[in-house]
C-alpha cells in the first residue's frame, strides 16, 4: 500500500517522486482524499498518469468548482489530454506568485496551454509556453515531470517539421516508468515517421510485449505503411486514428473508398488523414474535384506529410484542377525530399498507395535520381501487354488500348463486357491485383500537363526535360497505341 499524508500534498517535488515512483496510479488516488482542494487536484494528477478518459472525465467534474490554483491547473491538463483545446486556450491565466503550490499550477498550466497550441497548429507559442512550464517545474523540483515536457518539446519540434531523433534516444537513456517510456517511444517514432524513415520509426517502438493501446495503434499503422500484414483483427481498437490511417493505407491499395477519416484527430494524425482522402478521392475520380479542398491550404511542415501532399497537388492538376501551382508543388516535393535522410521507405510507400504517381516520379527529368529497385515489380499496362518483373503478358481484344486512351484524353470509352471480362481473366491468370497496374496513359498525360505548365511558367529547360520524359514513356507503348500518343507534344 502507498502511504501519504496530508502534508505530503502540499509538497510539489514528493508528490512528483511519488505519483511517479511505481504504476499504480490508481492505487495512489484511492489514498488520498476527496474532500479537499489539494486531495482532489492530486487525485486529478493520478487519473491523468492513467491515461484512462472515463476516469479523467470523472476527476474532471470533481475539480469543477474549485478555485485552487492547482486544481484549476490540473483540470486544465486534463482538458488538453480529452482534446478541448479551445477551452484550454480560453481559460483565465492566474497570477504567480512564491508559493510552491502556485508555482507549480503554473507549471501544468503552461503545459497545458503548449499542449492545445501545438495540437492547433500554433507551435512556436507552444515551445514558449513549454519554455516557461520547464523552468517553473526546475524552480519547485519537479524532476519526473521535466522528463514529460522535455518528451512533449520534441514532439512539438517533430510538428514543426524539425524532429530531432537523437535528442528522443538521449532522453530515453534515463530511467522513467513504463507508461512515460512508450510516451517517449511514440514520439521517438513518430520523429522518424517525419522524415519518411518508416523503418527506423517501426524499429523505435521495440518488440510488442504488453504494451499501451496507443503504442499498439502506431505499430499497426507503421505495419500498414510498410506493407506489412495487420497485427490486430480488424474490429479491435477501430476508434484510435492511428488503426484508422492503417486501414486507409490498405484501402488506398485497392483503390477503395476510405470513408471521411473525420474522428481521425490530432496531429500528426490528421494531416495524413487528409492527405489519404485527397489521394482516394484522386485515385477513384479522373476528374477529382474536391481534392484540394480536402487538402487545406497549409503545406505541412513534417517533410514526408510536405511530400505527400506535393504529390496530391501534382495529382489534381494533373487531373485538370488549374488551381494547383504545381511548379511550386514540384519544388516542394524536392525540399521535402532533401530534408530526408533516406528515400527509399518513402518510395516505397509512394508505391503503394499511389502506384501511379510512383512511376511518374521515376520517368521524371529527376527520375535517375530516384530508389529505382521496385520499379519492375509494377506491372506497366503499355497498349495490348502489361510489362511485369522482366516480362510481358500479352492481352486480348483491344481493352488495353481504350484504357490508354482514355487515361490519355480523359474521355470516358467503355470497351464490350466481353473484352472487359477478358481483360480481367488476363490479370487473374497472372496473380495481378487489378488496383497494382499502372495505366502508363495516365503518365503520359501527366508528362503533358507539365510541358504546359512550365510553358505557361517560361522555364524552357524544364519545357524540354518534359517533353524528353514524354517521350520515353511514349517509346515504352505498344505499336497500337503510338498514333493516340503522337497528337500530343
Amino acid at each position: 500500500m502507498i502511504m501519504i499524508s496530508e502534508h505530503d500534498l502540499l509538497q510539489p517535488a514528493l508528490f512528483d517522486r511519488l505519483l511517479n515512483s511505481s504504476n499504480q496510479f490508481r492505487e495512489l488516488l484511492d489514498q488520498l482524499s476527496n474532500a479537499t482542494p489539494e486531495g482532489r487536484a492530486r487525485r486529478g494528477q493520478c487519473a491523468l498518469a492513467t491515461g484512462d478518459s472515463a476516469l479523467m472525465i470523472e476527476m474532471l467534474t470533481a475539480l469543477h468548482a474549485d478555485r485552487l490554483p492547482l486544481a484549476q491547473a490540473v483540470s486544465l491538463s486534463i482538458k488538453a489530454m480529452l482534446g478541448e483545446h479551445e477551452a484550454v486556450l480560453a481559460a483565465d491565466t492566474f497570477t504567480l506568485n512564491s508559493d510552491l503550490l502556485v508555482l507549480e499550477a503554473g507549471c501544468h498550466a503552461h503545459a497545458a496551454r503548449a499542449v492545445s497550441l501545438a495540437q492547433t497548429g500554433e507551435n512556436e507559442s507552444a515551445l514558449w509556453e513549454l519554455a516557461s512550464a520547464i523552468t517553473l517545474a526546475q524552480t519547485v523540483g519537479l524532476s519526473h515531470r521535466i522528463q514529460m515536457l522535455e518528451f512533449e518539446r520534441e514532439r512539438i519540434m517533430s510538428l514543426r517539421g524539425k524532429a530531432r531523433p537523437e535528442e528522443l534516444q538521449r532522453l530515453l537513456i534515463a530511467p522513467m516508468p513504463i507508461r512515460r517510456r512508450a510516451f517517449g517511444q511514440r514520439n521517438l517514432a513518430e520523429a522518424w515517421m517525419s522524415y519518411g524513415s518508416y523503418r527506423n520509426a517501426l524499429h523505435a517502438l521495440g518488440t510488442p510485449n504488453h504494451e499501451d493501446t496507443a503504442t499498439t495503434a502506431l505499430r499497426e499503422f507503421l505495419y500498414a505503411v510498410l506493407g506489412l500484414p495487420s497485427l490486430i483483427p480488424s474490429d479491435e481498437l477501430l476508434s484510435l486514428g492511428y488503426v484508422q490511417l492503417a486501414q486507409a493505407v490498405r484501402a488506398l491499395r485497392h483503390i477503395h473508398e476510405i470513408g471521411s477519416l473525420a474522428a481521425v484527430t490530432g496531429e500528426p494524425k490528421s494531416t495524413y488523414a487528409r492527405i489519404f482522402r485527397a489521394f482516394s478521392l484522386l485515385r477513384r475520380s479522373p476528374q477529382a474535384e474536391g481534392a484540394l479542398e480536402l487538402l487545406g491550404p497549409e503545406r505541412p511542415a513534417q517533410p514526408d506529410q510536405a511530400a505527400l501532399f506535393a504529390l496530391a497537388q501534382l495529382a489534381a492538376y494533373i487531373a485538370g484542377d488549374a488551381r494547383v501551382r504545381v511548379v511550386d508543388a514540384l519544388a516542394a516535393f524536392e525540399q521535402a525530399l532533401d530534408q530526408m535522410p533516406e528515400h527509399r521507405p518513402f518510395f516505397f510507400f509512394v508505391r503503394q498507395v499511389f502506384p501511379e504517381m510512383y512511376i511518374l516520379l521515376l520517368k521524371s527529368p529527376l527520375g535517375h535520381t530516384y530508389p529505382r529497385e521496385d520499379l519492375d515489380s509494377v506491372p506497366l499496362l503499355a497498349g495490348n501487354h502489361i510489362a511485369w518483373n522482366g516480362t510481358t503478358l500479352e492481352l486480348p481484344g483491344t481493352t488495353g488500348l481504350i484504357l490508354i486512351k482514355e487515361a490519355v484524353t480523359q474521355v470516358g470509352v467503355d470497351p464490350t463486357m466481353a473484352a472487359t471480362e477478358a481483360y480481367y481473366t488476363a490479370l487473374e491468370d497472372a496473380a495481378i491485383l487489378p488496383s497494382a497496374v499502372v495505366n502508363l496513359g495516365w503518365v503520359a498525360r501527366a508528362c503533358i500537363r507539365l510541358v504546359e505548365a512550365y510553358r505557361g511558367a517560361h522555364l524552357p529547360q524544364h519545357v524540354i526535360a518534359w517533353k524528353s520524359a514524354h517521350a520515353a514513356v511514349s517509346s515504352e507503348m505498344t505499336s497500337d497505341v503510338q498514333d493516340v500518343l503522337r497528337m500530343y507534344p
